[in-house]
């Protein structure tokens, strides 16, 4: 049914569209009816620890230009991170747009945050006979404490 039929269809009954939704039927009166969703054909994929590395290399050596440094517009700055992420990537790893990038380094910036407060608490205790892995260890401990469980992913970064 075309366009200029469902118009004429309720057109001859006004109310018949306000009823037929409220039964619950999908039928479209001078309206075009939805399309379905347009999915991606890619899969997506989780990114690998080397994949972090190479992001928190690219991050840092963006950051530390001196010619640009960080007063750049973010989508160029982040253009920037992509270039010197592709530059080191193996072939065989997955293409990432500047987006996800930046998706990503969000979460690692957010999680190892959240572990650094952890280990300056634990630091902060001056604690004697501790090496640098207890501290880690504990602060490790105290991050699956206090968030339900969940251990801490990102000490590779």
């Amino acid at each position: 049914m075309d366009s200029q039929e469902r118009l004429e269809e309720y057109n001859e009954t006004p109310n018949q569209s306000f009823t037929v939704l409220l039964q619950g039927e999908r039928q479209y009166y001078n309206e075009i009816p939805p399309q379905p969703k347009v999915t991606s054909t890619t899969k997506r994929t989780n990114f690998s620890v080397e994949e972090d590395i190479l992001l928190v290399k690219a991050w840092i050596n963006t950051s530390i230009d001196p010619i640009h440094g960080n007063d750049q517009k973010s989508t160029k700055f982040w253009d920037r991170i992509l270039e010197k992420y592709n530059e080191n990537k193996k072939e065989t790893t997955v293409e990432r747009t500047a987006h996800s990038l930046s998706n990503r380094w969000c979460s690692i910036q957010k999680f190892t945050n959240k572990f650094c407060g952890y280990l300056a608490q634990v630091e902060s205790r001056n604690q004697s006979g501790h090496s640098e892995q207890d501290k880690i260890n504990e602060a490790k401990a105290m991050y699956r404490e206090f968030n339900n469980n969940i251990i801490f992913q990102f000490e590779h970064c």
